[in-house]
């Protein structure tokens, strides 16, 4: 039997026990024999092609050794292709929990450029609400996950990202409008050395983002800061609320909001939707990845 055909077994073994909720125990598998895609690999002589299971379920973390074998691309391309940028040296793996540690908007969009390639991308707003309301993942209570950037003006917070997005909507034919709050998934955005950029990176917009289109208006992220968010009124189709309120209500929800510059959208840990962090590099123990796979990645969200 080829290694190929061994990996195979461990692949479909590995999509049946995470389909069925059983835990992964890490163990070791052996990898194909593939060989990179031009231009998208890290260098051969630091790793091998990542394969990735394409069932492994339809949402989950970076964990097991599909994890494991995920940090090591993700480390080789952070070190081929973008000059051990530190906004990029952020994840890590937790030996005891079996899996990839650590968060940014960086560091989500690296993912998704080595993800896709197998069929997964990183969950929107939207997908990681269902997921935090079913509890399909520990997420309330443990970590914080992110889905996406808002672009509101190009003043601070991070002008020079802002206006770098503002000129590339504008070259396509679609200008932002000012004091508008603009919701731009980040699978749907590629990553690029800028050293002209704080961090020394900026985003590329894919042409999925333009024209399917993945990014959206939400008129409610330009609300007070750290009003609150009834339990039953988020909208299903982007994850985030329909109204928010001056005093606490049922659900003890909050929204944490802005009104200028480029800032991240992710849920933290009690559920609150944090639509302010300035800081696009900073990463904490407690963030996850949550990746989507099978027919729901295949889906426009």
């Amino acid at each position: 039997m080829s290694n190929f055909d061994l990996y195979k077994q461990w692949a479909e073994r590995y999509a049946q026990r995470v389909s069925q909720g059983q835990p992964d125990k890490g163990g070791k598998g052996k990898k194909a024999d593939s060989k990179p895609d031009a231009g998208s690999q890290p260098d051969s002589n630091a790793t091998t092609p990542l394969v990735v299971p394409h069932t492994f379920g339809s949402a989950s973390f970076l964990k097991g050794q599909f994890g494991k074998d995920f940090l090591k691309e993700y480390n080789a391309r952070v070190k081929k292709d973008y000059n051990n940028a530190s906004a990029l040296q952020v994840l890590n793996w937790d030996d005891a929990n079996q899996k990839v540690t650590g968060s940014n908007p960086f560091a989500v969009v690296l993912s998704n450029m080595i993800l896709e390639k197998s069929g997964i991308r990183t969950a929107t707003q939207a997908e990681l609400e269902k997921i935090a309301q079913a509890n399909t993942l520990p997420i309330k209570g443990n970590h914080y996950v992110e889905s996406s950037l808002v672009w509101r003006s190009n003043a601070d917070p991070n002008s020079w990202l802002a206006l770098d997005f503002y000129d590339q909507f504008r070259g396509a034919g679609k200008p932002l409008k000012e004091n508008t709050a603009y919701v731009l998934p980040l699978y749907g955005l590629s990553l690029r050395k800028e050293n002209k950029a704080p961090n020394k990176l900026a985003f590329n917009l894919k042409k999925e983002l333009l024209y399917t289109p993945l990014y959206f208006e939400a008129h409610i992220l330009m609300s007070k800061d750290g009003l609150y968010v009834k339990a039953g009124e988020v909208d299903t189709n982007t994850g985030l609320p329909k109204k928010v309120y001056e005093n606490a209500v049922p659900g003890n929800r909050q929204l944490w909001t802005r009104n200028s510059g480029l800032s991240r959208l992710y849920l933290i840990r009690d559920l609150d939707l944090f639509a302010r962090g300035g800081v696009l590099a900073g990463s904490y123990e407690a963030g996850r990845v949550v990746c989507i796979s099978g027919a729901a990645a295949a889906q426009k969200p």
